[in-house]
């Protein structure tokens, strides 16, 4: 009987054993944001009439329309600084992701449902399938919980899902990737693209001046249907009928109509220059040693004509009356173009370089850079016989020529506008030279007299009464340009379309110039776009013919994010969020109405001290701290000294030296203590009853304090954010790396700091877990003696490397490289766990070494990524075989219970 009592207590304690462990998420971790209701709005996204964001380190939800419009109606602390957030396709769950990990949300409650650990920078949900993309940790790929897959690029920046096996991937390295299995290895010409968006019928790929629109109806060969490509640095700029032509030094020639909206683009290479022949047929773009000739009859469609290479880059066209172009090629001399053959008839050579030509009846004015101004004759018919009829020096820089009746003009920069008389063309000379203020560059002839751009003005000179008439200035100003209708202004930033009236030049419109775009939305092909001046949207609808629309709001910044869902548009510059509805009229319009905002708090006024002049004059250094230490003022200067001011005279007393700046003073629990911050060199305990140093901590802070107890130190680490430690022995215990922390206090309602500069509020609780930690690992570079890996650690928080060779640990190293001995196998597995300073774990994948032949082979596509501590996260046995066990059990029993009752009868 015995026996069977031994079997079935073996059976329990086996059983006991292998009971799985289940991790259990908490959503609190032991040092938490409270309040940062000062923080900028983050990332966003709309589900319905419902706006789920980011700020901080919160999630919020806020309906957009009903009595409780743009109020956050729920919140929730959060691990991290949100960098993504989506909603699932069922609108049950909201997705957050952070630099730690995965979370997911009740999208009513804002309840946490679940964490994965391993952060990244951009996220796509599609149906039941994550892709989490992590720059150059490759993009991982999850099916609900379930790691299934890792692809390695070379640094991804974004991922959308096309259905559900191929994936779009913006890679900074290889470009634009498709990828239904693995990562192609042919590199994409789309290099640069940072964010990718897709709506029903076609992704748009954003790099940062174009958006791409690829069309999606064959997945496998995605084909390019349209190119958005504003403005970004204009050069030159010409009217030609109702429509803009631009010269950008950027990428290429843009078409705009006269109410600055987008219509085209060329974006092969920069553009130097754009002309116009006097028929209004040819349109002349100048580019790198080659000049494009396009069909002007056919704008705003560019459909190129003719492309003639050059041996030199174009600078400037000017027309003859007889049917040919001239084209300054500085150091190349002027090529002379017939226009009805569209080819280059005869290379004419000079001894410097020409910066400009004017063909006038007589003979052609050719003005070149070492300050020569030539007068030659030309005759087509004979085009090797040219005639020099006069040779004339010109004081200055020379930049251009134009002419006035028997008079023309030089632009000669800081030597001023000279006057040739030109009545006899074999015996020119020069009639006046007017005064530069700054550097005189362009002049056009105009009916009111001569327009001038001298340096930043635009002036007119009316040479019948030979006096200044009007001067307008103009910042920044690099270049004018002259219409029919008026001049344009250009500068780096805007471009100015300036009329005159009377006496003044009247400022009629301007264009802001797109440096930089920042966001991208896109809905039922329009698409929305965040820029440094307010937000755009496209109606791709035609996306050859697209239409361009400004939005712009008062009162916003730089737009940072934009999200488009149904009528609904919402842009943000990180302190406002805008509401705006848009409706369609007609086929062509689209008007907007803004509809509401959220605006992020202001930052709550921090007590200041301003310092005393007496006092001033007292320190023989410059004052770096003025602190108020309980009811003392105590001061800390760029030399590392500390003085105390005495409360009654106002008499300063050194009471100590630290080895560099002081950037902080704070209290101590203990009252005698005072925590004395400096930077590098550490923080320092000093005893300010004795003036000694009884204490010093090498760590970098910019402030520190003790919380009420003495127990406990919490450090503004800068970058590193807010760290706490164990006051006695200096273990850390707590780290939070929202923003740049720079101020720290402690009292009974929490941690008090700058946070990014505004005011933000921690809660620290030691008896609660600190989150897993995220620290991803991949392989890098091999070499035959040495293997090496990437780890996203920032240096924060310290990190101790232990390296497994074959599943069995070999070794533990702070470095990212452990070296390979001779003796070492050429072909072996290994891996790497990340161990930080609070004990937390985390995996690498499985890799295979296999000498200097073919280096490494990655195969963490058959492992999950182990980011949290095996106690916690794994079972030591599978949950089926605990059932089996179970029933193995219950079937003994019964059959101890039927002998035992033979046993009695």
């Amino acid at each position: 009987m015995s026996r069977y009592w031994l079997i079935l207590t073996f059976l329990l304690v086996v059983m006991i054993e292998i009971s799985p462990t289940i991790a259990q998420d908490d959503e609190r971790s032991r040092l938490w944001l409270m309040d940062a209701s000062q923080r900028p709005l983050g990332v966003f996204t709309l589900q319905e009439d419902i706006l789920y964001g980011a700020q901080g380190q919160f999630i919020f939800k806020m309906p957009l329309y009903g009595t409780r419009a743009y109020t956050i109606v729920a919140k929730t602390p959060i691990s991290g600084a949100v960098v993504d957030i989506e909603v699932e396709l069922d609108s049950s769950q909201v997705v957050a992701l952070t630099e730690k990990g995965v979370y997911r949300f009740d999208a009513d409650t804002l309840e946490l449902r679940n964490f994965i650990a391993g952060g990244g920078t951009t996220l796509d949900v599609h149906n039941n399938y994550w892709a989490v993309a992590s720059h150059e940790m490759g993009i991982r790929i999850y099916e609900g919980q379930n790691l299934l897959k890792i692809l390695t690029l070379g640094d991804a920046f974004d991922v959308q899902w096309l259905n559900d096996e191929q994936l779009a991937v913006a890679d900074r390295i290889n470009g634009l990737q498709f990828i239904t299995d693995v990562p192609s290895e042919m590199p994409s010409s789309m290099i640069g693209i940072k964010k990718i968006v897709m709506d029903a019928s076609n992704l748009y790929a954003l790099d940062e001046h174009h958006v791409i629109t690829l069309s999606t109806s064959s997945l496998s060969q995605p084909q390019e249907i349209g190119f958005y490509a504003p403005v970004h640095q204009p050069l030159h700029l010409l009217d030609v009928n109702e429509w803009r032509i631009i010269a950008d030094e950027n990428d290429g020639i843009k078409v705009y109509d006269q109410d600055w909206h987008y219509y085209n683009s060329q974006n092969n290479s920069p553009s130097l220059n754009v002309a116009i022949d006097p028929t209004g047929r040819w349109l002349f773009n100048m580019r790198s040693r080659q000049l494009e000739i396009y069909n002007a009859r056919r704008l705003p469609n560019l459909v190129l004509d003719t492309t003639i290479p050059l041996w030199a880059n174009p600078h400037r066209v000017r027309f003859t009356t007889d049917g040919l172009a001239l084209v300054t090629l500085q150091e190349g001399g002027i090529a002379v173009l017939d226009l009805e053959k569209r080819q280059v008839v005869h290379a004419l050579p000079f001894s410097g370089p020409v910066v400009d030509v004017l063909p006038m009846s007589a003979a052609w004015a050719v003005l070149q850079g070492d300050g020569r101004l030539l007068f030659i004759g030309y005759d087509p018919k004979n085009p090797s016989d040219v005639s020099v009829y006069a040779d004339l020096d010109v004081a200055g820089q020379p930049y251009q020529l134009a002419r006035d009746g028997e008079l023309l003009l030089v632009a000669s920069g800081r030597a001023g506008l000279h006057v040739f008389d030109m009545k006899n063309i074999r015996s020119p000379f020069l009639l006046d030279t007017l005064p530069a203020y700054t550097n005189i560059k362009a002049i056009e002839v105009v009916s009111a007299g001569w327009l001038i751009q001298d340096g930043q003005q635009l002036r007119l000179y009316s040479p019948e009464v030979q006096k200044w008439s009007i001067e307008q200035f103009v910042p920044n100003l690099l270049t004018m340009q002259f219409s029919s209708n008026g001049v344009y202004t250009i500068n780096e930033n805007e471009i100015a379309f300036w009329q005159l009236n009377g006496d003044q030049f009247v400022l009629k419109n301007t264009y802001q110039t797109i440096h930089q775009l920042t966001d991208i939305a896109a809905e039922q092909e329009l698409v929305l776009l965040g820029s440094e001046h307010g937000a755009i949207l496209l109606d791709m609808r035609r996306p050859r013919r697209l239409r361009e629309y400004r939005i712009v709001a008062e009162g916003l910044g730089v737009i940072k994010h934009v999200s488009i869902h149904g009528k609904d548009l919402i842009i943000s510059d990180g302190q406002q969020l805008i509401h705006f509805s848009l409706q369609h009229r007609g086929t062509d319009e689209i008007e907007f109405t803004e509809l509401g905002r959220f605006v992020v708090e202001e930052n709550s006024s921090t007590e200041t001290f301003e310092i005393p002049i007496s006092l001033v004059a007292k320190v023989p250094s410059s004052i770096t701290v003025y602190a108020q230490v309980d009811q003392d003022i105590w001061l800390g200067t760029v030399d590392g000294q500390l003085w105390e001011v005495e409360p009654n005279t106002e008499e300063i007393v050194l009471r100590g030296q630290v080895p560099s700046s002081i950037l902080n003073i704070s209290s101590s629990a203990d009252p005698s203590i005072l925590l004395v911050s400096s930077g590098e060199n550490g923080l320092f305990w000093f005893d300010r009853t004795n003036g000694q140093t009884i204490r010093r901590v090498e760590i970098t802070t910019l402030d520190a304090v003790t919380d009420p107890s003495g127990k406990w130190l919490a450090l503004a680490r800068g970058r590193c954010g807010l760290q706490i430690y164990q006051a006695d022995n200096m273990t850390l215990v707590a780290s939070d790396q929202t923003g740049i922390v720079s101020e720290v206090s402690w009292d009974s309602e929490g941690i008090h700091v700058m946070l990014d500069g505004l005011s933000a509020l921690y809660g620290f609780d030691p008896e609660m877990p600190m989150p897993q930690p995220s620290i991803l690992l991949q392989p890098d570079h091999m070499t035959s003696n040495a293997l090496h890996w990437r780890s996203s650690a920032d240096g924060c928080v310290p990190v101790q490397y232990e390296v497994w060779i074959n599943q069995k640990k070999i070794g533990t190293t702070a470095e990212t490289l452990w070296p390979l001995l001779n003796a070492q196998s050429r072909q072996f597995t290994w891996s790497i766990v990340a161990v930080d300073a609070f004990g937390n774990r985390s995996q690498s994948g499985l890799w295979l070494f296999e000498g200097d032949q073919v280096g490494w082979l990655m195969r963490a596509q058959q492992y999950q990524l182990m980011m949290q501590k095996s106690s916690e996260t794994e079972t030591t046995m599978p949950v089926w075989f605990v059932g089996v066990g179970l029933l193995l059990l219950g079937i003994l029993g019964l059959w101890m219970f039927v002998r035992f009752w033979q046993f009695q009868t």
